[in-house]
This record gives structure tokens, C-alpha cells and sequence, in this order.
């Protein structure tokens, strides 16, 4: 008999949720962010159940590659771009958009010898100060890349650095700057993202790029992805496998960091952080048993969790956990945990098996 440790993945609750977000945009162009497996959910199987999207976002050639030699001919967009001139010539075999970020990969798409020109998107510094064209500069590179034979299309994008935080000085002055720059070459643009879509705060852009909230977890702290029409797409679920009693004043756990103050019933789980459940979860965390909720006993280990279910009569060897999903929201494990969602599911390790649900 298999672990009763499941990724359950929910491709009709995806597509929903792409939906969603292209009804929020408003007519623009969405893209579906698919990089890291898509979030730890299946890239592949993920990106097929969309029915013609307008385009999908990875991080790196190679995850691009694989959603096309699966057969996906949606527009791919490589959100770092080229690592090497290598790189770009796989990137014109498989007909995908990069970002370019600096003169280095500008100089490669333009001295490739490439079978036709490239779209590519000018990722803009605007303030978060990781990676793009620095905005003093960005007109000369652009006008270098209006020039080039080997570039078809452009369009102009930034990455914004506090959108978890409602209407922020620092959004709004990074928006102001990429359309003014957009303005000056007369260009498409992509500012908003997955929060923007929360706030509202939909600028005049021409493509959005939806990320976490595909996923049915919420990129800003004020409101939840529910709230506004999003669905979990993974349920992350186990079994009891096995009950004990503990005592007053014993311990459970390593380090014994949980110490029984009444007589207890400790279930044990099989998942642990090589499964990607967090290893920071401290006591109290909840999971939900039979649908009831009860809170972790002591340290998350390797392969396991314990829980105190001493409130939970039914509780018994067999009984079902879900440890996130539609009815506990990864966010508030996130929050137990000290860390976000996207970790938390990204995470998944691949000893715990996927299963696919459209219905």
C-alpha cells in the first residue's frame, strides 16, 4: 500500500481561476506565471488544461523547453532571459519571448545568427533594484533594440517591489516612471501582477502578469485570495498513522519543545519537511482531521508531524488530514509557519504524489 500522502491538483479550480484574473484585467492580455513547476503544481499539466491562454511566464529557458517539447504552443515568456548566447539560439528553436535585462543579452540576441527576429520584453529598473536596464540609460538600449534585425517586437515591463502593501508611494512612483519611459517609444507595457488584481490597482498596461493568485492564495496581507473569486488548487492531504496517549508532563517530539499539560491523544502523520510540509510550523499550527481542525504538538521532523487530538473523539488511525487546501488556506499555515505561500507549496517535494482532478 502507497503513503497516503497526496498532492491533489485541481485543474478545473486553475482554469477558474485564469478566467478570474482575465475578468479582473479587463480585456488586457494575461499571462499565467508557471515558472518553479508552477508553483510546485505540475507546469506541464497545468499549462494544458488552459485553453488558449495568452501567454505563459517561466523563469528559465529549460522550463521553457519542456512545456514545448510537451507540445504547448502557447507564447512562453523567460522572465530572466538568456544566460548565454547558447541560450538564445534555444530560444528561437522554440519560438519563446525573453525578458532582457541588460546590454549583455541585448548584444547576444543582436549577434546571433537566428533563423527569424525575436519578440522580447525590456525588463525596466523603476526601483527594485535587482535586475533591468537602469531607467537613466534604458532609451539608448531601446532605440539600439528598435534598430536590430534581430528583434520583431518590444515590450516594456518592470518589476514592482512592495505590491503585498495596498497603494504604496513606491508602486505608484515605479507605475509613473515605466509609463513615462512607454510614452517616450511609443511601446507596450506590463506593470500589474497578481496584487494589482487584489487592490484594483489595475494600471493603463497592456499585459498583466497573474502569479500566485492562480494558484488561490493571496499576494497582499489585507484580503484573501476567496475574497475575490480565487480557488486553492492544491490540497496537500495525509492519514493518521498512528495514536498514542501521552501523560502530564510528558513530552512529544524532538528537543521536547511540547509538553502534555492534560492526559492526550497524539496522532502521528506521515508528512514531514522532506515532503515539503514546513519545518518551522510551530505548536498550535492547524491542520484539519476529519474536517475538525487541531494543532501540531511539538516539532515538524523529517517524515512526520504529531497533533493533538484529544479534543477529536473520532479521531482514529485512517482518518483523513488536510494539511492546506479549500478548506484550511495555505496562507494561514504560511503565517504559523513564518514564511509565505509560495514557499510553502513550491516546496512539495516529488516523493509526494500528484493527482490530477478536473471535476
Amino acid at each position: 500500500m502507497p503513503r497516503p500522502t497526496l498532492a491533489t491538483i485541481n485543474t478545473n479550480a486553475f482554469k477558474a481561476n485564469y478566467e478570474r484574473a482575465k475578468a479582473l484585467s479587463e480585456g488586457r492580455k494575461v499571462i499565467a506565471v508557471v515558472k518553479a513547476n508552477a508553483y510546485g503544481h505540475g507546469a506541464t499539466e497545468l499549462a494544458k488544461c488552459l485553453k488558449a491562454p495568452d501567454g505563459l511566464a517561466v523563469a528559465i529557458t529549460e522550463e521553457a523547453t519542456a512545456l514545448f517539447d510537451a507540445g504547448i504552443r502557447a507564447p512562453i515568456f523567460i522572465l530572466e532571459g538568456p544566460m548565454d548566447p547558447a541560450d538564445v539560439v534555444e530560444i528561437s528553436r522554440i519560438a519563446a519571448r525573453p525578458v532582457i535585462h541588460n546590454t549583455n543579452q541585448l548584444d547576444w540576441v543582436e549577434n546571433t545568427k537566428l533563423p527569424a527576429p525575436l519578440d522580447i520584453w525590456f525588463n525596466i529598473d523603476t526601483g527594485m533594484s535587482r535586475l533591468g536596464f537602469p531607467l537613466a540609460s534604458a532609451s539608448q538600449s531601446i532605440f539600439k533594440a528598435q534598430r536590430s534585425s534581430s528583434i520583431n517586437s518590444i515590450v516594456l515591463m518592470t518589476h514592482l517591489a512592495c505590491t503585498d502593501e495596498e497603494n504604496t508611494k513606491a508602486t505608484q512612483m515605479q507605475n509613473a516612471k515605466l509609463e513615462a519611459l512607454a510614452r517616450e517609444h511609443d511601446l507596450p507595457v506590463s506593470i500589474s501582477n497578481s496584487a494589482a488584481m487584489q487592490t484594483g490597482d489595475i494600471t493603463n498596461c497592456d499585459w498583466v502578469r497573474a502569479g500566485i493568485l492562480l494558484y488561490g492564495s493571496s499576494s497582499v496581507i489585507s484580503e484573501s485570495a476567496s475574497q475575490i473569486g480565487f480557488q486553492p488548487v492544491m490540497t496537500l492531504s495525509a492519514k493518521v498513522m498512528a495514536i498514542r496517549t501521552v501523560q502530564v508532563g510528558e513530552s512529544v517530539g524532538y528537543s521536547a519543545t511540547w509538553t502534555a499539560k492534560r492526559t492526550s491523544r497524539i496522532a502521528t502523520v506521515p508528512i514531514g519537511y522532506a515532503d515539503g510540509y514546513p519545518r518551522h510550523a510551530k505548536s498550535g499550527t492547524p491542520v484539519l482531521i476529519d474536517g475538525e481542525r487541531a494543532p501540531l504538538a511539538g516539532r515538524v521532523s523529517m517524515d512526520m508531524i504529531t497533533v493533538d487530538v484529544t479534543d477529536l473523539p473520532q479521531c482514529d488511525i485512517g482518518s483523513e488530514v488536510e494539511l492546506w487546501g479549500p478548506n484550511l488556506c495555505v496562507d494561514e499555515v504560511a503565517h504559523y509557519s513564518g514564511t509565505i505561500s509560495y514557499q510553502l507549496m513550491c516546496a512539495v517535494s516529488k516523493r509526494v504524489v500528484r493527482e490530477y482532478l478536473s471535476n
